[in-house]
């Protein structure tokens, strides 16, 4: 999705565009709680599903989606129909995709149960000191699969996250950065 997102904007540049009204379509077999769903949200689009049901970003409505069977027989969620006004106020594409990996890298931690120590630990590695470098945070990404073939994050993307982490720019991240 952030890849389509880019290519957009990237035509819209190219061609010196205002922005535009875009609608995306697709299976993204997610609920109302997953990562894809709050990362357009958070780009200014608004479900048509929601639209139609008055449905909010509530808790209480997150329950409140359509599901049907795969070819599998598994249940997946609902394929959306997402629109974006473009004037919508919303967050710099960068900083919403950088949230949105943060979020699945946290899921991941929580998936195998790790506290918010046990997590520290797990992303400084082998590393002596008390701080995750460079090194440490692109090998604890590739253990959860979130970056290397065919996982999806390369070199650049990778580089992209560690500098938003690494906010003073001295190459590590301490336990008090991390919280």
């Amino acid at each position: 999705v952030y890849q389509i997102l880019q290519y957009v904007e990237l035509y819209q540049r190219e061609n010196r565009l205002k922005p535009m009204p875009i609608i995306l379509c697709g299976d993204w077999n997610g609920s109302k709680r997953g990562h894809v769903y709050k990362f357009l949200r958070s780009q200014g689009f608004v479900s048509s599903y929601d639209i139609a049901n008055q449905y909010t970003d509530s808790y209480a409505d997150a329950h409140k989606w359509v599901s049907h069977r795969n070819h599998r027989g598994n249940i997946c969620g609902v394929d959306f129909i997402w629109l974006c006004n473009p004037n919508q106020a919303r967050k710099p594409m960068k900083t919403s995709w950088a949230e949105a990996v943060f979020s699945i890298l946290k899921f991941q931690l929580r998936k195998v149960s790790l506290s918010e120590d046990d997590a520290f630990t797990f992303l400084k590695g082998d590393n002596c000191a008390d701080s995750v470098t460079y090194f440490s945070f692109s090998e604890a990404l590739r253990k959860v699969k979130l970056i290397g073939v065919p996982y999806g994050l390369c070199f650049q993307q990778l580089q992209d996250l560690w500098n938003q982490v690494d906010v003073d720019g001295n190459g590590v991240i301490d336990f008090e950065v991390f919280k």
